[in-house]
């Protein structure tokens, strides 16, 4: 028997206690940290979703418990041909909370480990409040 690993375009992790919807009690109130990196980096996108993926499962920081869901987008032709990623929250990005600061340092460590640095400016923060 022949098996093949197909590449899908666009991953979503959602925690069961979320609806990947702003508008579910867990995320309305919060937002997500999206970032883009280059399509030169493909060849550790696997590896990088599950590297993120692992660390949110484990909770491996207390700030991670804010994580709902995860969401990888990829070649955004808008974008040109960049691979973005989604971290859905419980808390929204664009309150000035210590857990935000320290989950862009998370990520930021997290892709670095992977040889790929973003500028902090590059962390677009999105609220789902109404």
């Amino acid at each position: 028997m022949r098996m093949e690993i197909l590449k899908l375009k666009q991953y979503n992790f959602i925690r069961m206690i979320s609806n990947p919807l702003w508008e579910d009690e867990n995320n309305k109130n919060g937002g997500e940290i999206q970032f883009d990196i280059s399509t030169q980096y493909y060849t550790v996108y696997d590896q990088i979703y599950l590297d993120i993926l692992l660390q949110i499962i484990e909770q491996a920081t207390e700030e991670l418990k804010h994580i709902n869901g995860l969401r990888v987008l990829d070649r955004i032709p808008k974008q040109g041909n960049r691979i973005r990623i989604e971290l859905w929250m419980d808390i929204d990005p664009k309150d000035q909370d210590e857990s935000i600061r320290k989950l862009i340092e998370w990520i930021d460590t997290t892709l670095k480990k992977h040889q790929i640095d973003i500028d902090q400016s590059q962390f677009n923060k999105v609220s789902h409040k109404k």
